[in-house]
């Protein structure tokens, strides 16, 4: 059974998988334009490039390509360019996350609040890297903030982590360890 193709732009995949969609665009059709898709973040530039279908863009962001790609955020604008007229209108614009490709080696997957938290930690127990005695902790270095400080901050990124835990079990459908209160009014 043939997988699905999807009829909108990806809002995430895995860096060096293959990417299909394609674009019915009534007042764009492909045999009078080109569906052209630009993805940007600060490391990375890649272009999707439709072809035509009857009147159908399809596009397809091979495996070859995703495969080069750094894990992260892009944003993405999309556009038709017309193939006599060499009018543009952009038909599209959004993000997409590209994920790690776990088949390519090792990938640090923790999210930014868990890197700080385990830094501040690192801090705490005086067993610092040199890249964890740099870090900013709320426009304030690590390394020049008390004890105090330091453990307010752990804190504060511990309860962060744990509410991204619980989201996390939550969309999995695991639910959540949290107490849910009820009041009942007479």
């Amino acid at each position: 059974m043939a997988a699905t193709i999807p009829t909108i732009e990806p809002t995430q995949f895995t860096a060096g998988d293959t990417v299909k969609w394609t674009k019915a665009l009534a007042d764009y059709p492909a045999s009078s334009y080109t569906y052209t898709c630009v993805y940007v973040n600060s490391s990375a530039t890649f272009t999707a490039t439709g072809t035509a279908d009857g009147d159908t863009h399809s596009i397809t962001i091979t495996a070859a390509t995703s495969a080069t790609l750094t894990a992260g955020t892009y944003n993405w604008q999309a556009y038709v360019t017309g193939t006599s007229s060499g009018e543009r209108y952009q038909v599209g614009a959004g993000t997409c996350t590209v994920k790690p490709n776990f088949a390519a080696g090792a990938a640090d997957v923790r999210s930014h609040v868990k890197k700080v938290l385990d830094a501040i930690e690192s801090v705490i127990a005086g067993r610092a890297s040199e890249d964890a005695s740099s870090m900013s902790v709320a426009g304030r270095s690590i390394t020049k903030m008390t004890l105090d400080e330091l453990i307010v901050a752990r804190d504060r990124y511990r309860a962060e982590y744990q509410r991204e835990l619980r989201a996390e079990r939550i969309s999995a459908g695991l639910g959540h360890s949290g107490k849910v209160r009820i009041r009942f009014k007479n």
